[in-house]
């Protein structure tokens, strides 16, 4: 009969483990990937991380329309990995109108690491005085973010 151990693990080492899991899946694929490939992902790339860009600048500028202009019109939001949390522009804007009326929040981005249409964000959130730290997973599609997954 074997024992198993579990051993409770830092919300920052799950953090570290999930960004080292996207590099490596970053590598791989670029070992893999051809030269017509790879010049067609790293334009969805640069396409993907400007998507996000946006996001984060509108975010951090406490702009909304800016930020919604970012996502798609039904962005679809989900706690990571399949519990969808909300849907389209007008759940973003309810959740976030008062905050950025109030001119609070902003992201610091720690880490980014981007698949094709992918941008996986390690970001540092300050909203007054509280901080968090999320690893978020973007897909974008034709220069919108069309859906996100909160790790927290």
């Amino acid at each position: 009969m074997s024992r198993r151990i579990v051993v409770p693990v830092p919300k920052s080492a799950l953090i570290t483990t999930l960004c080292a899991a996207a590099l490596l899946m970053l590598a791989v694929h670029a070992v893999h990937a051809s030269e017509n490939a790879v010049s067609a992902s790293d334009a969805a790339d640069k396409q993907a991380l400007a998507a996000v860009g946006k996001r984060i600048a509108g975010y951090n500028a406490h702009d909304l329309h800016a930020f919604l202009a970012a996502h798609a019109e039904q962005v679809a939001i989900y706690e990571y990995p399949d519990k969808r949390i909300g849907t389209g522009r007008e759940h973003l804007e309810f959740v976030f109108a008062d905050q950025f009326a109030s001119s609070q929040g902003h992201i610091d981005v720690l880490h980014q690491i981007v698949v094709g249409n992918r941008v996986i964000s390690h970001e540092h959130i300050t909203i007054g005085a509280r901080v968090e730290q999320l690893v978020v997973v973007y897909t974008v599609a034709q220069g919108l973010i069309t859906a996100f997954r909160l790790i927290e």
